[in-house]
């Protein structure tokens, strides 16, 4: 009897052995998973960290999530009786003024070959103006309109630029000179026609 308490001791202490020994195999296992798994964790947040510092071998070309924001501004057209102005919507991409004269030719304002010189915001007496400066084919366009044409014309286009700047006065210069018509001068700021 004993001989028997003994074996079943030994036994059990070979049984408790074997399974501790498990449990550490299987701990020292998790372990080693884990290690591994934050190696690779760490691995990719160094990855991230050196495409946010700008490192070119670890950086790739990632597409522009950011939707394109399209602008709506007002674009003031002659109405059906030549005698006054209608308002029409327009989208810009950017509001700047090759995108409001590019505006204006679509709405058939002004013919295509009109282009942008400067176009520059100021303040005077403390009021936000516009000075635009227009190439020669804008004088030559309006030089061949009538008094009413050229109201419709400069209307236009003075009105449709100071609401999209949100300005109180325009000056449109053709080549960096007084716009000059054969009805005409131009030589200060306009206000809304």
């Amino acid at each position: 009897m004993k001989k028997l308490k003994w074996v079943i001791l030994i036994s059990l202490v070979a049984v408790l052995a074997f399974g501790c020994q498990k449990q550490q195999e299987e701990k020292t296992e998790k372990k080693t998973t884990k290690s591994t798994e934050e190696k690779k964790q760490e691995k990719s947040t160094d990855t991230q960290e050196a495409k946010e510092e700008g490192n070119p071998e670890e950086q790739t070309q990632q597409p522009s999530q950011e939707p394109q924001v399209v602008q709506k501004i007002t674009v003031y057209v002659s109405n059906e009786n030549a005698d006054g102005f209608v308002q029409e919507e327009a989208e810009v991409s950017s509001l700047t003024a090759g995108e409001v004269l590019r505006c204006l030719t679509e709405k058939r304002v002004i013919p295509e070959g009109i282009q942008v010189n400067d176009c520059q915001m100021t303040q005077v007496d403390g009021q936000s103006m516009l000075h635009l400066d227009l190439n020669t084919a804008f004088q030559d366009y309006v030089g061949t309109l009538g008094t009413t044409g050229e109201y419709l014309t400069i209307g236009g286009v003075a009105n449709t630029f100071m609401t999209a700047y949100g300005c109180m006065g325009i000056q449109i210069t053709v080549d960096g000179q007084v716009l000059t018509t054969g009805h005409a001068e131009y030589p200060g700021y306009l206000s809304l026609f």
